[in-house]
């Protein structure tokens, strides 16, 4: 996929409404947008019926243009009483309309005028890769990815119940109706999956015969004779090279790597999780899940949530920046994106009231200063013509630095308008102080620790026990959003519940085990399958590496603050008080609590970067945090390679904050049975299964 910024798409007036210049055809036909989505798409494929008693629905579509096809699609789920409980429309566009465009073109069908405004509001930057968008209060997802035709389609990991074939013609944009695209859509489709489009061309009807589609003509619309109806029936001959970067083991695993979607999951009458961990992982995933209406027991071996490494004041967010625009690079883009907006404020769709943003969320603006001529001129160069959206990222000089933030010693730097910093443990707390108004319920269980999991006598189910052998939890599925095994916490607390009911772990969940024999209070010992040494992860795996971290807050030097995250080497902060957090220190070991040479680090690199003055400024306190690193520094999130039922959320490492929000909806949505955030080749990348995190020599760790 396109690496970068897409080029735009180029309307003008035409004959039916908007006109594409790129490929010289139009948006729609001449009965209008809505009516050719109602009457084409939806009405050929059985919406609204077919996805009545459904928990998940999916819908795919090729080319989502103008988005007519997607407003249709929603107002048809908002106007059934018996609709899904959640509805995902997935599709692919190469070159995405300006919103001035977008605006003119839904104008033109007033009676979407709610939705049309809810999808101009959260509408994506014109940059390459996968852009979630959530509406009616998360039960309605838009993922739109940017890219081209079969490219596109082969990066998805998703069962379809429908498919949208749409897009401008054949002769006109041959590429999207190719035989690659017809494989693709029958590798996304699940068996049964009905097809509608209005192009009814012999080359297109015998490449989706050819995939797997059973097709044929129906009467058209608005003086067409014809358009297609189609069914996946046979066996899906699947297109695109599998990606060979990263081998995995496991079934599931590998069938993603060859291209093959995994079955959708279908979502039990009770569902049951527990997370081990509440800090950002955890909470943000239980959050997801309790939306979804799942039981959520959630344990944390300190005294409430956010207290380890998510309890500093603040949390830079922040895309990183290459000068390749490298794979990591495009991956750390899509979860800054996702992450900011998950945080902002709810969207007027016209389905009630909206939630607003996160009081831990501060969209100030983050300054990355260059660090010295060379890479200022680099980066300079780097911006100058490539058509970066200016609101992800622009070059200021040093004058403009100086303008904007008074620093006069700077060579210049890369200003990110959309990023900003957190205040982590109040973000934990929000994620779930709402929990009793979300049709899930949730359970907390405080100052426990757990030793490691078994299984239940028929290997069904998982038990969490902790060191005496006691039973705390007993479901499903066991997350670990859990850090590196050797950061010390606070525990000084009995364990309660979301209400503040206190929790006594011999008491209120049943205790068994391995056989299924014990009683509560009196379980026999067992054999942990995850050992806490190595943070619960399986025999073979480089155990996760606890960075030591020191923050330093420091009194402002004005009155002024600060009113934006500076970083260059480190980051000067602002903090909910007004004052500024300092840090942070890159630690292998070292002591819980701050010392003297990690403040006298942390004031050097404050006056590095935000001046001389604070050099001297009067420190007011400190904290410690372990960051849980895995071999290649990047998130583990995903199924566990070997233990069905048991899944992993965490080395989010330095930048929690940004990954958090896009990791915890790749599990929710493994989990529940629902298309994946992110593409195929970034699954790969931060799977448990990867090989990186296999235990290697020595030599080579």
């Amino acid at each position: 996929m396109a690496a970068s910024a897409l080029p735009q798409a180029q309307l003008t007036a035409g004959a039916h409404g908007p006109f594409a210049e790129q490929y010289q055809d139009n948006y729609h036909g001449p009965a209008g947008a809505l009516v050719q989505a109602q009457q084409v798409f939806l009405a050929q494929t059985r919406l609204p019926q077919d996805w009545r008693g459904r928990a998940v629905f999916t819908v795919l579509e090729t080319g989502f243009g103008l988005g007519f096809n997607f407003l249709a699609t929603w107002q048809a789920w908002q106007d059934d009483p018996q609709r899904c409980a959640r509805l995902h429309f997935v599709s692919i566009e190469k070159h995405p309309v300006a919103l001035s465009d977008l605006a003119r073109a839904h104008a033109a069908e007033p009676g979407l005028a709610a939705a049309a405004r809810a999808l101009r509001q959260q509408w994506p930057l014109p940059l390459a890769g996968c852009h979630r968008l959530s509406f009616a209060g998360g039960r309605v997802t838009l993922t739109l990815v940017h890219g081209d035709g079969a490219a596109a389609l082969a990066e998805l990991v998703l069962q379809a119940d429908v498919v949208f074939m749409d897009g401008f013609a054949p002769d006109r944009n041959p590429a999207l109706w190719s035989t690659d695209v017809c494989r693709q859509l029958a590798r996304l489709a699940r068996p049964g999956a009905r097809l509608a489009t209005w192009c009814t061309a012999g080359e297109v009807r015998r490449a989706l015969t050819d995939a797997g589609f059973a097709v044929q003509r129906q009467p058209g619309i608005a003086g067409k004779f014809h358009m297609l109806q189609g069914t996946r029936t046979g066996t899906p001959q699947l297109a695109g090279a599998p990606c060979t970067d990263v081998v995995l083991p496991g079934q599931a695993a590998i069938d993603v790597l060859h291209g093959n979607s995994p079955p959708a999951a279908q979502p039990a009458t009770v569902q049951s999780v527990t997370i081990v961990g509440a800090g950002l992982a955890g909470t943000t995933l239980a959050r997801a899940l309790l939306q979804r209406g799942w039981q959520v027991s959630l344990i944390d071996a300190a005294a409430g949530a956010g207290l380890a490494a998510s309890g500093n004041p603040s949390g830079v967010v922040r895309p990183l920046w290459s000068r390749d625009d490298n794979p990591v690079t495009r991956l750390t883009r899509s979860a800054f994106l996702h992450t900011i907006r998950a945080w902002a404020a709810g969207h007027d769709d016209g389905t009630g009231p909206q939630t607003p943003p996160r009081s831990g969320w501060h969209p100030t603006g983050v300054l990355q200063l260059a660090q010295d001529a060379d890479q200022a001129a680099d980066w300079a160069a780097l911006l100058t013509g490539k058509d970066w959206p200016g609101e992800y990222v622009h070059w200021l000089d040093a004058r403009q630095v100086a303008q904007r933030c008074g620093l006069a010693h700077t060579h210049g730097g890369l200003m990110f308008a959309l990023g900003g910093w957190a205040e982590p443990a109040r973000l934990c707390q929000e994620a779930l102080k709402d929990a009793a108004h979300w049709p899930g319920q949730l359970r907390c269980l405080w100052s426990c620790h757990v030793s490691g999991i078994q299984p239940t006598g028929n290997g069904t189910r998982w038990q969490v026990m902790t060191d005496d052998g006691q039973c705390v939890s007993e479901t499903d599925h066991v997350v670990f959003c859990s850090g590196a095994g050797d950061a010390p916490v606070d525990a000084g607390h009995p364990p309660q519940n979301a209400d503040g009911r206190t929790v006594h772990p011999a008491s209120d969940a049943p205790t068994r085990s391995a056989a299924g024999t014990g009683t509560a209070g009196h379980a026999p010992p067992f054999a942990p399958l995850r050992n806490a040494g190595t943070a619960f992860l399986a025999s073979d795996a480089r155990p996760l590496q606890a960075l030591r971290g020191e923050i330093t807050q420091l009194r402002a030097t004005d009155d002024r603050g600060l009113d934006l995250v500076i970083c260059n080497e480190g980051y000067l902060s602002p903090m909910a008080d007004g004052n500024l957090s300092v840090g942070a220190t890159y630690d292998r070991s070292g002591p819980t609590g701050p010392t003297a040479a990690g403040i006298a680090e942390n004031l050097a690199r404050a006056a590095r970067i935000g001046g001389p003055a604070l050099a001297d400024a009067r420190v007011l306190g400190g904290r410690v945090g372990w960051r849980s690193v895995a071999a290649d520094r990047l998130p583990i999130a995903g199924a566990d390679a070997d233990l069905p039922g048991v899944w992993h959320l965490r080395a989010l490492a330095s930048r929690g904050v940004v990954w958090c929000s896009l990791m915890a909806e790749l599990v929710a949505c493994s989990l529940h049975g629902e298309p994946l955030p992110l593409l195929r080749s970034e699954l790969v990348r931060v799977s448990p299964a990867r090989t990186v995190l296999r235990q290697r020599p020595a030599t080579n760790a």
